[in-house]
């Protein structure tokens, strides 16, 4: 072997030994849902209703998710604020067809007027 490739060799084995040593980024997008209760005719979404509709329609759909309640205010259509129990859901995925599916099916489901979806971007750092 020639100094040429000795000194080749060397250089492209300290160069894989030091990439080993790099995280690897990858950039994925956080979207938050916040899926109301309140039905149109003044009833409410019912928890196995809900646990129903994550087991159906959003576990499916998704790698994983977090979800917790909260109380929220909504001003509907008509220009009435209701009060009403919350669930978000928070989910870090590449492709946002599957959060798309799930706020269409929710509305059509429960007849909702909408679902507030917040994005942003995440970096996701592996080693």
């Amino acid at each position: 072997m020639t100094a040429r490739v000795r000194s080749s060799l060397a250089v492209a084995l300290l160069l894989v030994s030091a990439c080993a040593h790099f995280d690897v980024y990858r950039v994925e997008y956080v979207d938050t849902l916040y899926f109301g209760t309140m039905k149109a005719d003044g009833s409410s979404i019912s928890d196995a209703e809900w646990k129903r509709f994550m087991n159906d329609v959003i576990v499916p759909r998704v790698e994983g998710f977090t979800t917790w309640d909260a109380d929220g205010l909504y001003r509907m259509s008509t220009g009435v604020v209701q009060r009403e129990r919350t669930h978000i859901v928070q989910f870090v995925h590449a492709d946002g067809r599957a959060v798309a599916e799930i706020i269409v099916a929710y509305k059509k489901k429960f007849a909702q007027e909408s679902v507030l979806r917040l994005r942003s971007r995440a970096g996701l750092a592996f080693q």
